[in-house]
């Protein structure tokens, strides 16, 4: 089944099995050999930071657990986050060349990717490493999947998921605006967590009003890629700068850094546009909004649901 909540599906049994699914999945990608070592490493990445905007979405009343699990699922990704971040740096470099593909000197900034290149090459070819990590990965996975059903999920009302979404949002709106007054990229990075999370939530939700969420959802998959691309930029200049004469020396890496600045100011902009959209609302104003779509979802449901009949009515 997809990454969302079901309608007549409880919330418990819900969250239970997308968090199992999640789980199964990402084993699957690391027992498939047919798959690249770096694709399962960023398969099972996603499969964690899936769990957790799912436990985040009933946080508030599952504070203790979500409080473990999170770090549990964190700590799985921050494991393989080596050969995931090299490999970035390489997409963010290529991005950025095509970005300006008329006005920049390739042969000035070759040897950079060329020592991007060589790092990822040397995570990958440590294939005993690697396949070690991923077997450590598939036993933290196999444990957190056998405490699933322990989960203290039995009483939770479908109402709950309300309170998680509202603080997402309310996080998502102040790091908007904390992230444009003080303008640094460690900011930006923390308003892109608080979206990613309003993304996910907007993925399990789609089922209370599949059109208006939808929107939502691919508002907030749009600005998390623009905050992604600012991070990775900020990460990429971080790393050149730290060893200038190692990548390509202090010309060519000068000038790389005012490229990067540049990209990351048209990225704001534009980030910027979309967040007004997403966060146009306080978080008042938008729970009672999505608690009402929840109501007539929850209507729509048990309108559908057809009447009990009971014997006495049908006898002859």
């Amino acid at each position: 089944m997809t990454y969302q909540l079901v309608d007549n599906e409880p919330l418990s049994h819900a969250l239970r099995r997308i968090a199992r699914e999640q789980i199964d999945q990402a084993i699957a990608e690391i027992d498939d050999k047919t798959v690249p070592r770096d694709e399962a490493v960023h398969q099972v990445r996603k499969r964690c930071k899936k769990i957790r905007g799912l436990v985040r979405l009933v946080r508030p009343e599952f504070e203790k657990t979500y409080q473990a699990e999170n770090k549990w699922y964190r700590d799985i990704a921050a494991r393989l986050s080596d050969v995931r971040d090299a490999q970035v740096l390489i997409e963010t470099y290529d991005k950025l060349m095509e970005r300006y593909e008329e006005e920049v000197d390739r042969q000035l900034f070759g040897p950079i990717r060329r020592k991007l290149t060589m790092r990822l090459k040397e995570l990958l070819e440590d294939d005993v490493q690697l396949d070690e990590e991923l077997r450590d990965v598939k036993a933290k996975l196999e444990e957190g999947r056998d405490r699933i059903p322990y989960w203290p999920l039995d009483e939770m009302e479908p109402e709950a998921i309300m309170a998680g979404i509202d603080k997402t949002y309310q996080r998502g709106l102040k790091a908007m605006k904390k992230a444009y007054k003080k303008d640094d990229s460690e900011q930006f990075h923390e308003w892109r967590k608080r979206v990613k999370y309003h993304w996910y939530h907007m993925r399990l939700i789609r089922p209370i009003w599949q059109r208006e969420v939808n929107a939502r959802r691919k508002e907030a998959d749009d600005l998390a890629d623009l905050l992604g691309d600012d991070h990775d930029l900020a990460v990429l200049r971080e790393t050149i700068q730290e060893e200038a004469e190692a990548f390509a020396g202090a010309e060519a890496t000068d000038a790389f850094v005012i490229l990067t600045v540049r990209r990351q100011r048209e990225l704001r902009a534009e980030a910027k546009t979309l967040g007004m959209r997403l966060f146009a609302e306080s978080d008042e104003a938008f729970a009672e909004r999505l608690e009402s779509y929840l109501d007539a979802s929850q209507y729509e449901t048990e309108r559908a649901t057809p009447p009990e009949v009971h014997p006495e009515l049908t006898a002859s």
